[in-house]
């Protein structure tokens, strides 16, 4: 699998593979909001090479978190990254408000595409 850079730079799934679908995010309102999801390229988990897709979500992070994200269709070779803003330093994430959503956030999967 190769990473292409299309001419806006961002980063091209070339490997005919499934991508993840109707990605939600249920916010501790319980309003539910449409996902979009990006490649992001690939990278080593537990020995085996996936595909890594970011979860973008127009919410406003400071009225609203989101307590489950759902995922409709979820390719076995993909993972998730979710992102909530800024980075962090490694030595500060565990104590900002971002660290705090991902860790209550719950992600749940309808459907699990074997590839």
């Amino acid at each position: 699998m190769t990473d292409l850079l299309d001419s806006f730079g961002n980063k091209v799934d070339t490997s005919g593979k499934p991508i993840p679908k109707n990605v939600r995010a249920i916010l501790n309102s319980g309003i539910e909001v449409p996902c979009a999801v990006k490649y992001d390229g690939t990278e080593m988990s537990s020995g085996e090479l996936v595909r890594r897709y970011l979860v973008l979500a127009e919410v406003n992070w400071y009225k609203y978190w989101v307590k489950t994200l759902v995922v409709g269709e979820w390719p076995s070779d993909v993972k998730f990254a979710f992102n909530v803003g800024k980075d962090d330093s490694p030595e500060t994430w565990h104590k900002t408000a971002a660290f705090k959503y991902a860790s209550r956030m719950v992600i749940e999967c309808e459907k699990r595409i074997p590839v």
